[in-house]
């Protein structure tokens, strides 16, 4: 494990302030008794964007950041596919919910799953564990080294012909109008919000979605 950990402490560490990784893990911890209310249905409007691709993701999932395991429901209700899921997330409070919603699916969605508590920027992985598909969807701001973490997770994490479907916060509308959107390594699949859009990258460098 020492060198994934020696990789971590050199390349992700200065992509994100301390203190916003603290100010992020309040705020969530604040607001998960209502955050299905708040966040469930828009983040079930970025899988259906990129449902197409999705669908040929099976076998092993990384969702990092993931709230209250949306994403989960909506793979067992939309595949019903076989998997083994690790949902990562700062807040112990929207990860107690996601596990209750896990139980409620104990009949209906054969996937394996797991929930960490754990910083994007310290992943509590093995070495040479590998996914299928990885999820960093709401959790990555344009001010952060965004093209410097999805590197990291792409050569540490992503298997061949795996894909990673990422959203990008932007500081307001007016810088989604103009210049390159997602990292120069990633393709453009859509905006999602006014001020938010959704980009993909696979392991084999090719580009899935439209180019922007």
């Amino acid at each position: 494990m020492w060198r994934i950990r020696e990789k971590i402490n050199n390349v992700l560490r200065r992509t994100i302030p301390a203190s916003e990784v603290l100010r992020v893990m309040e705020w969530y911890d604040s607001i998960a008794p209502s955050y299905d209310v708040l966040y469930a249905r828009e983040q079930r409007s970025k899988y259906v964007l990129i449902d197409k691709v999705l669908n040929d993701a099976d076998g092993r999932v990384m969702d990092v950041g993931c709230g209250t395991a949306e994403f989960l429901l909506y793979s067992c209700e939309r595949y019903s596919r076989n998997c083994f899921y690790v949902g990562i997330d700062l807040s112990f409070n929207l990860l107690s919910i996601a596990r209750r919603k896990l139980a409620s699916l104990a009949n209906d969605c054969s996937c394996i799953a797991e929930f960490i508590a754990g910083d994007l920027l310290y992943p509590p992985m093995r070495d040479g564990v590998k996914f299928n598909l990885i999820l960093l969807m709401s959790v990555l701001r344009s001010t952060y080294g965004v093209s410097t973490i999805i590197k990291f997770y792409v050569e540490n994490y992503l298997g061949d012909e795996g894909l990673l479907a990422l959203t990008i916060m932007y500081e307001n509308e007016n810088s989604t109008v103009h210049g390159g959107l997602c990292p120069e390594e990633a393709s453009f699949a859509g905006k999602v919000r006014r001020n938010e859009v959704i980009c993909l990258i696979t392991r084999s460098g090719g580009a899935e979605g439209d180019e922007g």
